[in-house]
């Protein structure tokens, strides 16, 4: 049987590897060096390991490039696997080449102006399945096709629009919502802003308004005025508007020397109101542009950590017309601009209450923590449990086997490893062609495909490795 070349030996290589291994297809390995101790654990699986620059074409041929099935680039830069592929295509080589990209505008010309058959990002093929499970315990994984999001679930009642996969798996096509808009309104309410304003503008406010009150009365009887036209006199009076149609010039002295006290008093109250209204609309303003406003909306998703993978899930919810809330602790976080319009941006560490609460947590529907740290997005997932224990928490996990414990032990819905999630696509894609979606359930390898304007289903069946 033809080998498969995998270049690269990171959690994806090693993924794909091992899979390739339970299919019962030969491997061999190029990779520069070992970081995480995988050679060890390939090798027993009975793939080889070359140590060298899969950049060099004498290196690829040296592992087989003229006879291989398949090549996949899975290192982690994107430069690194395009000048792979580009050196096996110039190559001669026939064998089909799959690599690893995350610029998908990028990807997508290589894939119609090249001789690269697919191009794959790690983020792009796992965050469907992220967001999938924030929404549905009962979804396998999501994919889109055709322009359309699809779910994959299990059910013995398909819906009339489903597709059917096998006897108890059908592809549902999720109704996409109108993203929402983020509203031009502050996030906080005066009523929770004026919480923060100094005592002493509190009490020269208050004051304001008893002047004012007080004046009404004093007006309405002292110059036989309506009330309507005192409030309207006392009101050109504190604004220093005085359009001179109503005066107090024949009304007696102690009038006039109220008048006086009342337009000195009231000017200065009435600055002071604006420049509360005005330190409101621009603090808040700040405050949303630094990511320090609070959410005041419900059922909507917070997503912590805005990597690669973090940002694509957001995307896809927001897509789908969920309202998300995304926080990272990195007030500049690099993806922060790719962000859709509709998306509220916090910043702050999601593992602190304060952060959370800001974020709505007491009203969300999920919490997926996507930070690139194991720990992290666990003590995120249990501090969310434990402010609001129905709602549903995700954790990306990067270990795969620590995955399975935090799932099976810990308040944990759904424990989730991209590396494990995208390898069986980059498998499926190497071999063969149409790959839509491809997972892994009860040892076996399943692969949904576009066979000329329809899905059809193939199985693989994986075998233990020693």
């Amino acid at each position: 049987m033809a080998h498969v070349i995998v270049c690269g030996l990171g959690q994806v290589g090693f993924r794909c590897t091992m899979l390739l291994r339970q299919l019962g297809i030969p491997v061999r390995v190029v990779t520069s060096d070992d970081p995480r101790g995988f050679r060890k654990l390939v090798v027993e699986a009975g793939a080889s390991v070359e140590f060298g620059d899969a950049r060099d074409i004498d290196v690829l041929r040296a592992a087989g490039l003229s006879s291989a099935r398949a090549l996949l680039a899975v290192t982690s830069s994107d430069l690194a696997n395009l000048e792979i592929a580009m050196d096996a295509v110039e190559s001669g080589a026939t064998c089909r080449v799959v690599i690893r990209l995350g610029d998908q505008t990028l990807a997508a010309r290589l894939h119609r102006e090249s001789g690269i058959d697919r191009t794959l990002a790690m983020s792009m093929v796992a965050a469907p399945s992220f967001a999938a499970a924030a929404l549905d315990p009962s979804v396998l994984g999501a994919f889109e096709w055709r322009g359309e999001q699809y779910s994959l679930i299990r059910t013995n009642s398909p819906l009339s629009d489903d597709i059917g996969l096998a006897d108890d798996l059908v592809a549902h096509r999720r109704e996409k919502s109108p993203p929402r808009r983020r509203s031009g309104m502050p996030s906080v309410t005066f009523g929770q802003f004026y919480e923060t304003v100094p005592k002493s503008f509190k009490i020269l406010f208050t004051q304001i308004i008893i002047l004012a009150a007080a004046s009404v009365v004093v007006f309405s009887v002292g110059m036989k005025l309506s009330l309507i036209d005192a409030i309207y006199f006392v009101t050109t009076t504190l604004t220093t508007t005085g359009y001179g149609d109503i005066n107090v010039r024949e009304q007696g002295w102690l009038l006039k020397l109220y008048t006086c006290v009342m337009m000195v008093l009231g000017s200065a109250g009435v600055a002071v109101v604006y420049s509360i209204i005005t330190n409101f609309i621009v603090t808040t303003r700040f405050e949303e542009l630094e990511g320090r406003q609070r959410v005041t909306f419900s059922d909507h998703i917070i997503l912590v950590g805005l990597g690669n993978v973090g940002t694509r899930t957001v995307e896809y919810l927001s897509h789908m017309g969920y309202q998300v809330v995304a926080i990272d602790a990195d007030v500049s976080a690099r993806d922060r601009k790719l962000l859709p319009a509709s998306v509220h941006f916090l910043v702050g560490d999601g593992r602190e209450p304060e952060v959370l609460d800001r974020a709505g947590v007491s009203r969300c529907a999920a919490v997926i923590s996507m930070t690139d740290n194991d720990a992290t997005n666990l003590s995120i997932g249990l501090a969310a449990k434990k402010l609001k224990p129905d709602l549903r928490a995700v954790v990306r996990i990067f270990e795969a086997t620590f995955a399975k414990k935090v799932e099976g032990v810990l308040n944990i819905d759904a424990a989730l490893s991209a590396s494990k999630l995208s390898a069986p696509s980059f498998v499926a894609a190497a071999l063969g062609e149409g790959l839509v979606y491809s997972f892994v359930e009860d040892g076996v390898l399943k692969v949904i495909r576009d066979d000329e304007g329809r899905l059809s289903f193939e199985v693989f069946e994986l075998n233990k490795l020693p």
